[in-house]
C-alpha cells in the first residue's frame, strides 16, 4: 500500500479558470428555464478576473451560444444570460452531442471545468453509457453535474461525475446551483498533476489498483495497492504534468521479504480490486469473468460483494 499526498507543489492558479456551462434545454426543462438562467448569471458573476466562460445549449442537437471563450466581465454576464432568459425549451435530450461540443476547444494550457445541468434522460442519439465514458476518456477535464427533477438518469450522470474525478448533485432553485458552484470552484483553486504514472524498479509488481490513476488534485490523496514479489531496496516514481511541465517525483525504500505490522493491508488490497472491478462492470456492463473475479476474492477474504452476500 502506497500513498501520495500533493501539498505546496500544486500552486494557486493564477492565470484564470475556464468554464463550460452545458445545459439542457429541451421540452421538459421548460419551467426550469428561468431558474436556470437565474442560476448562471448568478454563478457567472462569482468567477474571478482573467476567468473565461462558454455556454453550450442542447435538445435534440446542441448548439454554442456564446463565439468560442468570453471574458468574465459584467457586460459579457449580461449579455448572454439575458440570452439565456430568452431561450425557449423544445425538443428531446441529446445529452451526448452537449457533452461532445462542451468538450471541443477546451485549452491544455489552462484550467477547465464543465458544468453540465439537465432534468431528464438522454433519449435522442447517443444513449449508451460506455460511448459516453469514452468521449470523457479523451479529455482530462473535471465535470460537474447538476440535476434538476427527478427523472434525470443519476446514475449516468453520476458515473460521468466520478470519472472526471468530479460530482454530481441535485438542484432545485438558483440557490442550489450558485452554491454548488461556489463549492466546485474551490476543487479548482490549485494546480493539478495531470497524467499521473507509477513506476517501480527493484521488484516485480502486478495486481496493481487502480489501474488508471489520471489526474492528482490538491486535497486529494492518492491510494494504491498492489502485489510484488522478491524483497531489496527499489526505487518508486511517480510521474505527470502540472500546467505542461513535467513533473517526477521519486524516492528509494525497502520492500520486506515477510511484513507483519499491518496484516490488514491484505484484506485492503481486495476491496479496492472489487470496487475497481465493479464499477468496471457498472460503467460497461456484466462479463462473467468480471462477475467470477468479484465472486472469488469475496470468497477467500471474507468480503461481502453483490455476488457474495449470501454467504453471510
Amino acid at each position: 500500500m502506497l500513498t501520495f499526498t500533493p501539498g505546496a507543489d500544486l500552486q494557486p492558479i493564477t492565470e484564470g479558470r475556464d468554464w463550460v456551462f452545458v445545459l439542457d434545454k429541451s421540452g421538459s426543462m421548460s419551467r426550469k428555464i428561468a431558474t436556470l438562467a437565474d442560476g448562471v448569471q448568478r454563478a457567472l458573476g462569482k468567477l474571478q478576473a482573467g476567468d473565461r466562460f462558454r455556454i453550450v445549449l442542447f435538445d435534440d442537437a446542441a448548439r454554442e451560444m456564446t463565439p468560442d471563450y468570453v471574458p468574465v466581465t459584467p457586460e459579457a454576464v449580461r449579455r448572454y444570460t439575458e440570452e439565456l432568459a430568452r431561450v425557449a425549451a423544445s425538443g428531446s435530450t441529446n445529452l451526448y452531442a452537449g457533452l461532445r461540443l462542451g468538450l471541443d476547444g477546451l485549452s491544455g494550457d489552462r484550467t477547465s471545468a464543465i458544468l453540465l445541468v439537465t432534468d431528464g434522460v438522454a433519449n435522442v442519439g447517443e444513449t449508451r453509457q460506455r460511448k459516453f465514458l469514452e468521449l470523457l476518456a479523451k479529455q482530462d477535464v473535471r465535470l460537474y453535474t447538476f440535476i434538476m427533477g427527478n427523472s434525470a438518469n443519476t446514475p449516468l450522470l453520476e458515473a460521468l461525475a466520478l470519472h472526471c474525478d468530479g460530482f454530481a448533485m441535485s438542484v432545485s432553485n438558483s440557490d442550489d446551483i450558485v452554491g454548488q458552484i461556489m463549492t466546485m470552484s474551490e476543487k479548482v483553486s490549485h494546480q493539478a498533476l495531470h497524467g499521473v504514472k507509477l513506476e517501480i524498479e527493484g521488484v516485480k509488481t502486478a495486481d496493481l489498483t487502480p489501474e488508471q490513476i489520471g489526474s492528482l488534485y490538491r486535497g486529494q490523496q492518492l491510494v494504491m495497492f498492489g502485489h510484488y514479489w522478491g524483497d531489496g531496496m527499489a526505487d518508486v516514481r511517480l510521474t505527470g504534468k502540472v500546467s505542461g511541465e513535467k513533473k517526477v517525483y521519486q524516492t528509494r525504500f525497502e520492500f520486506p521479504a515477510v511484513a507483519n505490522r499491518n496484516p490488514e493491508v491484505e484484506r485492503l488490497w481486495a476491496y479496492a480490486s472489487i470496487q475497481d472491478t465493479m464499477e468496471e462492470i457498472r460503467d460497461f456492463g456484466e462479463k462473467p469473468d468480471l462477475r467470477q473475479a468479484v465472486a472469488d476474492l469475496g470468497v477467500e477474504y471474507g468480503l461481502v460483494t453483490d455476488y457474495t452476500s449470501m454467504l453471510v
